[in-house]
Order: C-alpha cells, then sequence, then structure tokens
C-alpha cells in the first residue's frame, strides 16, 4: 500500500486499510475544507471502522462502518474481499479497482469497476449532506484463480492513467521487478510505490489528454488538458487461494 498526499495537503485527503482478505480505499471529499472541517478526517475514520468491522461480505462492512462514521464529511469508498476463488466487492463514488491476470507472462485487463458519479466531478459519496448510502454502490462478485492482480486506487490514480495505459505499465513494472528478483511482497510493494510515481508526475503536466481532461472535455470545459493534482492510493495484492 502506498499513499501521496497532495502536494498543498500535509496529511492528504485519502485513507485505506489492508488485512490478509479484505482491502480499502476512500478519499475524503475536499470541499470540506472550505467549512474548516479536514476533509481526511471522515475517509480515515471511515477506513478505520471497515478495518474494525468483523463482518466480511463487502457491502454488509461498509454499511456497518458508515453507520458507525459520526464525524463530518463525506468520502467514496471501495472495499474488495477474497473467499473461496471469489472476489466480493462494492464500489461508491469515484474510487475503483482493476483485476488483471497474467497470459503468456503478461498482464491482462479482466475486469475494471465502474465509476459512479452524479455529473463531472462529482463522485458518489458516503457522509455528511449526501442522499448516497452503501446501498447505492456497485456490487460485483468475480471467480478469480491464484496470482490474480487487484490493484485498488482512488481517483488520484485513475484521473490520470487510464486502465489501458495501467496494465502497459504493470507489465513494464513487472519486468523490472522480476530483473530486480523481487519476491512476491517486493513486487507488490515495488508495483505500487512505481504506479503512484508515475501518476504524480502525470498529474503535473500541463498538456497530457489524461482521463480527468477528457472527462472535462465531454462535460463542456472544451479547452481542458493535462492531469489532476491529488492525493494517490494505491494498494496492490496477488490473490492466493486456500484450501
Amino acid at each position: 500500500m502506498v499513499s501521496l498526499p497532495h502536494p498543498e495537503k500535509k496529511q492528504g485527503e485519502d485513507a485505506a486499510f489492508c488485512t490478509p482478505t479484505t482491502i480499502g480505499v476512500a478519499d475524503g471529499v475536499g470541499g470540506w475544507a472550505r467549512k474548516g472541517i479536514d476533509s481526511g478526517a471522515y475517509s480515515r475514520m471511515l477506513m478505520a471502522s471497515c478495518e474494525a468491522s468483523t463482518l466480511t461480505e463487502p457491502k454488509a462492512r461498509l454499511t456497518d462502518a458508515y453507520n458507525n462514521t459520526s464525524v463530518p464529511g463525506s468520502s467514496t469508498a471501495c472495499i474488495v474481499h477474497i473467499d473461496d476463488a471469489k472476489l466480493s466487492t462494492v464500489n461508491v463514488g469515484d474510487s475503483g479497482f482493476l483485476l488483471c491476470r497474467q497470459k503468456a507472462d503478461k498482464w491482462t485487463l479482466l475486469y475494471e469497476s465502474p465509476s459512479q458519479c452524479h455529473y463531472f466531478n462529482c463522485p458518489y459519496q458516503l457522509g455528511f449532506g449526501s442522499r448516497d448510502t452503501p446501498e447505492h454502490g456497485d456490487t460485483q462478485v468475480i471467480a478469480v484463480e491464484p496470482n490474480d492482480l487487484v490493484l485498488l486506487a482512488t481517483d488520484g490514480l485513475f484521473d490520470n492513467i487510464s486502465p489501458p495505459h495501467l496494465v502497459e505499465l504493470l507489465n513494464l513494472i513487472s519486468a523490472e521487478s522480476v530483473v530486480r528478483g523481487h519476491d512476491a511482497s517486493q513486487a507488490m510493494q515495488f508495483l505500487a510505490t512505481t504506479v503512484v510515481d508515475v501518476a504524480h508526475d502525470v498529474a503535473k503536466s500541463h498538456t497530457r489528454m489524461t482521463p480527468f481532461a477528457l472527462a472535462a472535455r465531454q462535460a463542456g470545459y472544451k479547452d481542458t488538458a493535462g492531469g489532476k493534482m491529488d492525493d494517490i492510493t494505491v494498494v496492490a495484492a496477488l490473490v492466493q487461494c486456500t484450501d
């Protein structure tokens, strides 16, 4: 797991948690800062409550955490759980995940979670002032195999690098990992770190045609170009199925 805050935000507004079977990310809505409220407080408490929950099914777990998060604010959330060779997920907003599988020693994209937005730059969100709840989240149950790759991230990644380009990047990083002799744990950490670094570099661009710029143009902001500087949080995990 790697989290890089926005350069102008000391603590950042993203939060995440990891257990052996469940991972999650959340992105606090930055607009709360204009009201003097820590925009990351809600996302941090939500993810801490998710980690503490004894429930396993993602939507139930997120609902439990949502009901136990009382600080002002709001955030997106994406939770992924592995059990019995199945990946169960819930996603509220524009955080999300990719599921990849190796074929002929190359990562291929099996699934990408859909982004949920009411309109441009306004994702579904949980918390104060929002009518969205975990019930509005997109849920999936996907069959997985050992060594499938789950890449879970906040929109700081997906706004700057599209899924097809991410898969290309994953293959380049994995090849470098082999050269460096990484074990599985080292490879996942190296992958997450490198992806975050590349996304941060893209976010600095004023000319790249990024997913965020394309979405802005489709929403009527015709001259938009470049990346979107934001907090970037990435969790990379390999599926390990046990008997």
